[in-house]
């Protein structure tokens, strides 16, 4: 399945595992692997692309993480990896 879910907002991570589990009933794989990266002199480097870089490589993780673990220890299965 696919989803549109805009992972540097805490909202599209949230929403992602929860329209995952309605759709299929249960999350049993978690792998956060979305990233991105920016190669600048720090001094050049855009504060906003820093915190686009921090929500999408970080907090996605995160909110992923927090929304998927009780689901899967209500399942009493569950993998998280983390790429």
């Amino acid at each position: 399945a696919f989803s549109p879910a805009d992972l540097s907002k805490p909202e599209g991570s949230i929403g992602l595992i929860e329209e995952t589990h309605k759709q299929f009933g249960a999350v049993d794989i978690l792998v956060n692997n979305a990233g991105i990266q920016t190669v600048s002199k720090i001094e050049d480097f855009p504060a906003d692309r820093w915190e686009l870089i921090l929500a999408l490589n970080l907090s996605s993780n995160f909110y992923t993480t927090k929304t998927a673990l009780p689901l899967m220890r209500d399942n009493g299965y569950g993998r998280i990896v983390n790429i």
